[in-house]
């Protein structure tokens, strides 16, 4: 059927243009952070500019946080236009991009292009791909795009591209292995064994090599295997082994079956009709459910998105395993009637019942807000260094010093733990402070403002904010 890809592209075409006007919407109304849009969008203009991209955000090259090497594709868009919002609009059309892999791979296993648009159609509804979309920007959006065509390059036994697809997968961040490694073994079993056997190997040196040689070259090495339960991965192997008792009541704690249910439910439940599909996101699953940090397995955050793209592709061999055009015709309305209630009920849209929030940008006072701040900015030289309210991080975020206030007078969250609640190891001489004008009775960041505004003048203050600027030395 001609029409049916056009409608895709008409899909495609529409959520790009929604989320894009959301996420950038939130941005210009000062709804984005510091952690971790201004932290990317701090490594990449560095890289555009050709400098070393130590982050001062984070206290990490932006190499030293994780392997997102990825992130050299999007420098050339900083050439054209340096902006946090690119990241935004590049990260909506990539996770756009996701519906044509997924129409594309459910055409090519059900060869049917009348089922196949649903599919597409049900993957841009679902609740988990909009609040992957809706969180500031993280390079781990990529995954789920990247991750649907390399099943549908799978499926269709175009070796070459499935390769190069899974290169870039393992460039976007070092724990995407275990993604790839699953799905080599997939691959192996079902389509082609040396080349899933490839990828599996591949996978697990590029994994091992990122922990123990390239995160430690850029930074102190990993830093976040710590979250798991247990004591990290050694105490989590052994109490799989001692206290395996230990292990299952903590997979039902704290909300970790609903976020389950909420990955499985918008597909219709349809992926456990294929489970040897299924059993390529189990590792990362895994990893999330294991996890301390809460974030890990909550919908609305980037954490699922090595998931995601699983979740849709079992979907979709889940129903090519139906022998009756009837019975599919079925299973795919079962698909997008669940994907479109759960992006209802659980989705981040405005028409959702539990929505993201959406910056208000219209109101006179939002407009009084925005002026406020956007004066108070244009009045910091471009090569000044400066500390920020993580509000107004992505707002300075290209210059070489920008810093998350209270650092650097008062580590937090650097990238050197030794220096949390100290003074971290840079220059103190910050040349601007730009804050809310309340911060002052904030319990934790009034008590450095205090101590700060001898050496400080106020250039500049509003209802909104204020910028201090360093006295000159004497």
């Amino acid at each position: 059927m001609p029409w049916t890809p056009t409608l895709v592209v008409a899909a495609v075409g529409a959520y790009v243009w929604l989320y894009s006007s959301w996420t950038v919407r939130n941005h210009r109304g000062l709804a984005t952070f510091g952690f971790d849009l201004g932290i990317f969008d701090q490594g990449v203009w560095l890289l555009s500019r050709f400098r070393e991209p130590f982050v001062t955000v984070r206290g990490l090259n932006l190499f030293g946080d994780h392997t997102s090497f990825f992130l050299l594709l999007l420098v050339p868009l900083y050439w054209v236009v340096p902006s946090a919002a690119t990241l935004l609009v590049a990260q909506t059309v990539a996770l756009g991009s996701g519906g044509v892999a997924a129409f594309l791979l459910a055409r090519r296993v059900l060869r049917d292009d009348a089922l196949a648009v649903p599919v597409g159609l049900a993957y841009l509804a679902m609740p988990a791909v909009g609040w992957i979309n809706w969180e500031n920007f993280h390079p781990d959006a990529f995954i789920v795009p990247l991750a649907l065509f390399a099943f549908f390059f799978a499926a269709s036994g175009r070796w070459a591209p499935f390769l190069v697809t899974v290169s870039l997968m393992l460039l976007v961040k070092e724990d995407v292995a275990l993604l790839t490694f699953p799905l080599g073994l997939y691959v192996a079993a079902v389509h082609h064994r040396p080349v899933g056997l490839l990828v599996a190997g591949l996978s697990l040196a590029w994994f091992a090599l990122a922990l123990w040689v390239v995160l430690p070259a850029f930074g102190p090495g990993p830093i976040y295997t710590g979250r798991l339960a247990f004591g990290g991965p050694v105490g989590l192997a052994r109490a799989v082994v001692d206290a395996p008792g230990e292990v299952l009541r903590l997979l039902a704690r704290e909300g970790r079956p609903w976020y389950v249910w909420q990955l499985l439910a918008p597909a219709g439940l349809l992926p456990l009709l294929a489970p040897g599909t299924l059993l390529v996101a189990l590792p990362a699953l895994l990893a999330n459910l294991l996890s301390t940090f809460p974030y890990q397995f909550q919908l609305h955050y980037h954490y699922s998105a090595p998931i995601v793209p699983v979740v849709v592709a079992g979907a979709v061999v889940g129903v090519g395993r139906a022998r009756s055009r009837a019975l599919r015709t079925g299973l795919i309305g079962l698909m997008v009637a669940a994907a479109f209630s759960a992006a209802n009920v659980w989705g981040p849209t405005p028409w959702s019942r539990s929505p993201g929030f959406l910056a208000d940008v219209t109101s006179p006072q939002a407009r009084e807000r925005i002026a406020s701040v956007r004066e108070a900015v244009a009045l910091i030289p471009p090569g000044a260094s400066v500390s920020a309210h993580y509000l107004l991080v992505p707002h300075l975020s290209h210059r070489v010093e920008i810093y998350e206030f209270p650092n650097p007078w008062r580590g937090t969250y650097w990238g050197d733990y030794r220096y949390e609640g100290r003074p971290v190891p840079v220059d103190l001489a910050v040349d601007y402070v730009i804050l809310p004008a309340d911060l002052s009775a904030h319990p934790d960041y009034g008590e450095v403002l205090a101590r700060l505004r001898p050496q400080y003048l106020t250039v500049y203050r509003s209802p909104w904010v204020q910028l201090l600027r360093r006295r000159p030395a004497s």
